[in-house]
């Protein structure tokens, strides 16, 4: 036992020693959305926290809460109805950037999604590239492009593919502590 506890405190040792720059980060983003045709709005918040270990690796979450509500029109009976919809996404990740130069940097996140709407319960996991700017030691700029993953909604629904929409990109601030 004292072996495996002195090999642990070298690997510490070892680890801390080198240029970490570990740092909590806060941030997220905000969105919303008209659409005239459908007479759709869509209004969402997500609110982003993370733990960097170092410049390659962090790990982090986000909770996105999203409202729908839309307008329909039958024409066939000229009535008016109302469609309303919801969502809550936790989004649990581990970000990797391969690639930093300057204040740039290219990243990949993997992420597990568990959520829940009115059309049930939702759960997806994928992976997300982005990229990072950072302008000081305190504040970042992050966006994501697109997703690569699979999701499942519901009893019976499954998907998968690549999505370039539906809040898959997006910029977000982060304060860096």
């Amino acid at each position: 036992m004292k072996k495996v506890a002195i090999i642990l405190l070298f690997f510490i040792t070892t680890f801390s020693v080198q240029e970490l720059k570990a740092q909590w980060y806060l941030g997220g983003g905000v969105s919303a959305w008209y659409n005239g045709n459908y007479q759709e709005l869509q209004v969402g918040c997500s609110p982003e926290f993370g733990y960097g270990f170092n410049e390659h690796w962090s790990v982090g979450g986000s909770v996105k809460f999203n409202y729908r509500y839309r307008t329909f029109n039958d024409p066939i009976s000229g009535e008016e109805w109302h469609s309303q919809n919801w969502y809550v996404l936790a989004n649990p990740y581990f970000r990797y950037a391969f690639f930093t130069k300057n204040n740039w940097s290219l990243f990949m996140d993997v992420e597990l999604g568990l959520g829940y709407s009115t059309t049930g319960f939702m759960i997806s996991t994928g992976v997300r590239p982005g990229v990072s700017y950072t302008f000081n030691e305190h504040f970042r700029l992050v966006g994501h492009f697109g997703w690569l993953g699979i999701e499942k909604q519901g009893v019976s629904t499954l998907n998968g593919g690549l999505r370039f929409n539906d809040g898959k990109m997006g910029l977000s601030f982060f304060y860096v502590f």
